[in-house]
């Protein structure tokens, strides 16, 4: 689509450059025969054309860009000398002068100042051949061409200025053989080679007076940016002021940034945690393995081994209580945290390829193995499902309870051994990894502060 939209405006910019001159000749020649011009004016005036074109190559080859690359100024380029040509034919002078004034006005806002100037120029030449005091009028041209070069600011080598001079000469001697009827010679006069002469000199001297300038310009621009001044001090704090700020932002959106990549760590986990739960769920219920509340039921093959250990059974069966209760505290599955509470200690009662047994024997979910797993594996860095982790706090504090009580140390308040546990589950991860806001950790704690120091009363 932007290929097509290119191949048309190019195609479009093609036609403007080629209506262009067509129209401002067409003018021209319409308003010569609207005035009755006699056969010899209509030679004269082609001549003219001629040397307009000249002039126009000159612009043309030192700006090196198309002056009709847009529809307004390609408008402009056609209308204003149009209108400049016709309006010379006009009987009346006023008219005349407010046409010509206001047309190259608007070429100069709207367009361009050196191509007024050019239009003003080939006015002036072709009013001069057609009317009293000929060489008057091309020495007039001659000195606007100059201007031209000077406004262009492109005589900066010597190519250009024989380039310039080239067209110069053309231009005097179409000009001059045009006023002259055509007749050579009659064309070059000792007036003419004088008018010639004089322009190639100004031409010269413009060349070496721009190139002397410029360097007077870096001079100067060299010798002042030595020496700051208090403007431009004022404009350097104002660009370290706007730096600052800069920095600022750039600061408060890192911060940001790291803000939100640790919020979508922490939701990954979580979609990970919910997602492996899922997980083994689906697996369970195509394995069609027993159902969360039938595993913990005292009839349940693996609880009665379980309370053939009546120690390790008491334990467990308080840590379940506890857990569940907790759990439900803070939204988690409460059956959940009391079979994971109740199966924590499955190694002690099946050995080290107990998950093994609890799948292929007791055909526990997949699930319900995991969470148990995650409780024994010392070097899991994976998720750690919510209830798993409740149980670990849980499991901490009452080992630590009990290791302080069989010491005979019992003056360490509850409070600081369930703060003590909270840190090191902390700093191993395992809370972060569970996905435990600070508002749950902080009803866990007190929770386990309530509970941990009456643990032995719960049945």
């Amino acid at each position: 689509m932007n290929t097509e939209n290119s191949n048309a405006k190019a195609g479009r910019n093609r036609i403007i450059s080629v209506m262009t001159p067509i129209l401002g000749i067409a003018a021209l020649f319409l308003g010569m025969f609207i005035a009755g011009a006699s056969y010899k004016v209509f030679w004269a005036a082609a001549a003219f054309v001629l040397c307009f074109a000249f002039v126009y190559a000159f612009y043309a080859e030192t700006y090196r860009s198309d002056i009709v690359s847009d529809i307004p100024r390609a408008v402009l380029t056609a209308a204003v000398p149009a209108v400049c040509f016709f309006a010379v034919w006009l009987p009346y002078e006023a008219l005349v002068s407010a046409l010509l004034l206001a047309a190259i006005t608007l070429l100069a806002v709207y367009a361009d100042l050196t191509l007024s100037m050019f239009v003003l120029a080939a006015v002036t030449g072709f009013c001069a051949l057609f009317t009293p005091g000929k060489l008057a009028g091309i020495a007039v041209l001659l000195g606007l061409i100059l201007l031209i070069c000077i406004l262009s600011e492109k005589l900066k080598d010597i190519q250009t200025l024989i380039f310039a001079a080239i067209i110069c000469i053309l231009f005097f001697a179409i000009l001059t053989i045009a006023a002259n009827g055509f007749v050579l010679h009659d064309a070059f006069g000792t007036n003419e080679i004088v008018v010639f002469v004089i322009s190639t000199m100004i031409l010269t001297c413009v060349y070496f007076i721009k190139i002397l300038s410029s360097d007077m310009e870096e001079t100067s621009a060299a010798e002042t940016a030595k020496t700051p001044t208090e403007h431009d001090n004022k404009i350097l704090k104002r660009e370290l002021d706007s730096r600052k700020k800069q920095n600022e932002k750039l600061i408060a959106s890192n911060k940001e940034t790291q803000d939100t990549v640790d919020r979508m760590k922490q939701e990954y986990i979580d979609l990970e945690s919910k997602n492996s739960e899922l997980k083994s769920r689906i697996d369970d219920l195509m394995n069609r393995t027993v159902a969360v509340e039938d595993a913990i039921s005292p009839e349940f093959k693996y609880v009665k081994d379980l309370s053939k250990n009546g120690k390790l059974y008491k334990h467990c069966l308080q840590i379940a209580r506890i857990s569940s209760d907790a759990s439900e505290l803070i939204g988690c599955d409460a059956q959940m945290g009391y079979a994971v509470g109740l199966y924590h200690e499955a190694s002690k009662v099946l050995g080290e390829d107990y998950a093994a047994k609890l799948k292929d024997i007791y055909r526990l979910p997949e699930y319900l193995i995991r969470q148990i797993s995650h409780i024994k594996d010392k070097n899991n860095n994976l998720p750690i499902i919510r209830e798993a982790g409740i149980v670990l706090l849980c499991d901490d504090i009452i080992n630590t309870a009990n290791y302080l009580s069989k010491n005979n140390n019992e003056t360490i308040p509850m409070e600081r051994i369930v703060s003590n546990a909270i840190k090191v589950r902390k700093e191993q991860n395992v809370l972060r990894l569970a996905g435990f806001s600070n508002e749950e950790i902080q009803l866990l704690k007190l929770y386990f502060i309530d509970k941990g120091a009456n643990y032995d009363s719960v049945d």
